[in-house]
């Protein structure tokens, strides 16, 4: 089996045989260079993309072989893992077989660790932060057709180091993928972004050059622009937009691993938007125009670290700004 991020970096083995699997693993930010690069509130965050990409390689090391699909059945993050900007924490990470077949083995995988307020103090301890039900090998058809070509609308072209300056400070040089081409349809509640991963995975520690099954920078990429639509479609007559960001993820099949040569699109649609949630489908391309994989249903709340104003995010959705100047390149 190739050497997997999780596979390097994991330790204190606790349950290992043919239907469980359960270790621990150290999340250090001198170690794992990836977390000065996604910061909140003040503290590095361990990105979902990291937890759900960890839980996936548990499965393939449990099953002894990785299949392709990836089936994500659910992913549910429970509370996000914080660490001090020089700091560490340690996580254990449980992995159950509960079925198998000669196409397809099921997992049920949970993420726990140390819960600790703001000062860093540990209130309470073997904490659920994160939970999956995952299938290696088992294909899924889409059901409820997001696969359809985005409603009329307009191009838009947004200087990359703008983009994140403005929408995405909380992401540092690791995550920044999307390029800063979309295209959004006239009623604002569909949205294609353009993303590239390049070889950005092989320096996410210390150790550089080690394999990821699902990119997290592939998949990060869906979730930005998931929390990009939840902002450009915000409901309601508010003139402070808060953004909202990612906690489950229901029915997603990939086909494919993400490949580092190519360009990507994101296509995604909300399903449904409220003050405090959003709900966002979503299906990927890469430049060929073949499917990678989709996601009938993220759900996102309502987060307080970053708010805009409705006025600034009309600036750079529509085509002139309030001062009647060109803002945005139009494709």
């Amino acid at each position: 089996m190739e050497t997997y991020f999780l596979k390097y970096w994991q330790n204190r083995i606790t349950v290992a045989n043919d239907k469980e699997f359960t270790f621990c693993l150290d999340f250090s930010s001198k170690e794992m260079t990836f977390m000065k690069d996604h910061f909140f509130g003040g503290k590095c965050l361990i990105p979902a993309v990291i937890s759900l990409e960890l839980m996936i390689e548990a499965c393939a090391l449990l099953n002894k072989k990785m299949i392709w699909p990836v089936l994500i059945n659910s992913f549910t993050i429970s509370r996000p893992i914080n660490v001090d900007t020089d700091g560490k924490t340690s996580i254990s990470i449980n992995t159950l077989l509960v079925e198998k077949t000669d196409e397809f083995s099921r997992f049920l995988v949970r993420i726990r660790g140390n819960k600790a307020d703001l000062t860093g103090k540990v209130v309470r301890k073997n904490t659920i932060f994160a939970e999956a039900d995952i299938c290696l090998g088992k294909h899924m058809d889409n059901k409820i057709g997001i696969f359809s070509k985005i409603d009329s609308g307009y191009g838009i072209k947004i200087n990359k180091y703008r983009y994140y300056e403005y929408f995405s400070r909380t992401h540092g040089p690791l995550f920044r993928t999307l390029t800063g081409k979309f295209e959004i349809n006239c009623n604002k509640n569909s949205l294609v972004s353009e993303f590239h991963i390049g070889k950005e995975d092989n320096y996410f520690s210390v150790r550089p050059g080690l394999q990821f099954i699902l990119s997290p920078r592939g998949f990060d990429s869906i979730l930005q622009s998931s929390t990009l639509l939840s902002v450009i479609s915000a409901s309601g007559d508010n003139e402070t937009i808060y953004k909202k960001l990612p906690v489950r993820i229901k029915n997603g099949c990939f086909k494919f691993p993400f490949d580092s040569g190519r360009k990507y699109e994101c296509h995604t649609r909300l399903i449904r938007d409220s003050e405090n949630e959003a709900e966002i489908s979503v299906y990927i391309k890469d430049d060929s125009g073949c499917i990678v994989g989709f996601i009938e249903n993220i759900t996102l709340q309502k987060g307080m670290y970053l708010a805009f104003q409705r006025k600034e995010i009309d600036c750079y959705f529509k085509n002139k700004n309030l001062r009647g100047e060109k803002c945005i390149e139009i494709i």
